[in-house]
């Protein structure tokens, strides 16, 4: 009975690590006496000219599928007031007041609505402008779809979905932004809340938990539900909520910093959605042969909402034939979405104590580079989290699974989005090496993506050389130019090959596993992005 009951509580304590710890209420709420105003109607999105410039970077990409869906064409009379829904309206728990939706992408709203098959109709207007926009959709066998049309970055709008006897939902306080899934397993639900200063019961974050006040940032937390049979509707959320000191204790850690750093490039409005579960293997997130009961309960009922794309934390150290998998995956869900541009974004594992099967999985990850269109990853070599460095009383993190450091994974996610999807220029992602040369008894290495040159810092432990009986040993390293490393190891004389981030470096003067890496680019005189783990080999016979 006891083994049964601890095993009950893991389950509901993943469960919460994805839903949040705080699955708190709104903490904007509508406006009860709020009335419909008349407005200046249009078909056309506003004009992006008349965006401030507020020195912040701008997205110019426009996704314009489905636009064939999308109907302005004049189905039913508006009527002049809106009445409560009489329950004639059936929306997934997705949709919600102050939620995000995604910006210049057209946008489906679905749910039922009983009666004959008739038009159903959608009012988007602008708070500031009153300016109003319609879209319809058909009634088919009790379900409907409406597209709303491409809108611009930002807000607040009221969206009111109705039929032609004024029955109508509507949701108050609408943003436009960029909108992206939270997927994997408990690393991704892990709570900005959970994050402690290693072996210390002291919060990480609480000074910038007690600062943040953020409209423009928003989460919702799904509660995931297994399921063997095909979920339609989402039924149980945290609500949408705005960054608040209140509210982002409970948020996935990584989600939050994402979505912070997002909104920090572009000034625009971000929401992310986190669908994720602890414990889980990626094949219980697609569709084969008996697989895919999470995919089934918590992923399917969101597949018709629109997002820009996906952020994945998964895998920790389940490396077989993982890029396979993932590529499988990634697949099942553009396919599901209806959305074949779905951006990828995944997180590399970071140092753990199996190094082995780590290193492994780092690499499934990275071989999907150039290879999936549209993806992309970040290196998170120096986050990891080893056993003895656990929060004291941090039950969840007996063995160190959980890291702390979500900040550095949220913003280097983002980075990675910034460079990869949105174009931006510059560094914004981690070095790699491109060659290995043997000069004097000493290995030099070429980088590439050095922004202002490489750096090594902390206790210079990474880089290792190994002889011809294929022995790694520990290597020296020194910056010899922007973008060379020059290696040096006593213990080896002929030199056959060059590895960095394959080892696990404890004890000995190691207060963190950050210690086990030690090579960064720079950015504006920083170390900015860990070195990606290599092998070259080969190099002297």
């Amino acid at each position: 009975m006891k083994k049964k009951m601890t095993k009950i509580i893991c389950f509901l304590l993943a469960a919460l690590m994805c839903v949040g710890i705080a699955a708190g209420c709104n903490n904007k709420p509508s406006d009860p006496t709020a009335t419909k105003e008349p407005g200046k109607t249009t078909d056309q999105d506003p004009d992006p000219t008349e965006e401030p410039d507020d020195g912040k970077m701008k997205i110019t990409l426009k996704d314009d599928q489905n636009s064939e869906k999308v109907i302005t064409d004049k189905k039913i009379d508006t009527p002049s007031s809106f009445k409560d829904n009489g329950g004639k309206f059936t929306i997934s728990a997705i949709y919600g007041n102050h939620m995000v939706l995604q910006a210049n992408m057209n946008v489906r709203i679905f749910g039922k609505h009983t009666g004959s098959d008739e038009y159903v109709g959608a009012e988007l207007t602008k708070k500031d402008s009153k300016e109003t926009r319609y879209f319809y959709g058909k009634v088919e066998n009790g379900e409907f779809e409406i597209w709303l049309g491409t809108t611009n970055y930002g807000g607040p709008y009221t969206l009111t979905i109705f039929d032609k006897d004024g029955n109508s939902v509507k949701f108050d306080d609408v943003l436009f932004g960029e909108v992206y899934v939270l997927g994997g397993q408990s690393n991704m639900g892990w709570a900005l809340g959970q994050c402690y200063v290693e072996k210390k019961g002291k919060l990480l974050y609480q000074d910038l938990i007690n600062s943040t006040n953020n409209d423009n940032v928003r989460y919702m937390g799904m509660w995931p539900k297994q399921s063997q049979e095909y979920v339609e509707y989402v039924s149980s959320t945290t609500g949408w909520q705005s960054a608040t000191s209140s509210t982002v204790p409970g948020w996935s850690a990584v989600g939050y910093f994402f979505a912070m750093r997002m909104n920090e490039i572009y000034g625009i409005p971000v929401g992310v959605v986190s669908s994720c579960m602890g414990g889980t293997g990626i094949d219980r997130w697609y569709t084969e042969e008996k697989t895919g009961d999470w995919y089934r309960g918590t992923t399917h009922p969101i597949r018709k909402m629109t997002f820009r794309g996906v952020c994945w934390y998964q895998g920790e150290g389940d490396f077989s034939k993982y890029s396979d998998r993932l590529t499988k995956l990634i697949g099942q869900w553009r396919t599901a979405f209806e959305n074949p541009n779905l951006y990828w974004a995944a997180v590399e594992m970071p140092r753990y104590q199996n190094a082995d099967a780590y290193y492994q999985c780092r690499e499934e990850v990275k071989k999907l580079y150039g290879v999936v269109d549209k993806y992309t990853y970040c290196v998170t070599l120096d986050t990891g989290l080893f056993p003895e460095f656990a929060a004291k009383g941090d039950e969840l993190n007996a063995d160190g699974i959980h890291p702390y450091d979500k900040q550095k994974v949220g913003q280097r996610l983002a980075d990675a989005c910034a460079q990869d999807f949105y174009g931006a220029e510059g560094t914004w992602k981690s070095p790699y090496a491109v060659s290995a040369e043997v000069k004097d008894g000493k290995v030099l290495v070429t980088f590439e993506n050095v922004g202002d040159g490489m750096t090594v810092v902390g206790l210079l432990k990474g880089f290792e050389v190994a002889g011809t009986d294929r022995k790694y040993k520990d290597a020296t390293p020194e910056v010899v130019g922007k973008n060379q490393i020059l290696l040096t190891c006593d213990e080896v004389t002929t030199i056959w090959g060059v590895r960095y981030g394959r080892k696990n470096y404890r004890g000995d003067g190691i207060t963190s596993a950050s210690d086990s890496a030690c090579c960064y680019n720079t950015v504006n005189g920083e170390a900015a992005y860990p070195l990606e783990q290599f092998v070259l080999s080969k190099l002297g016979g």
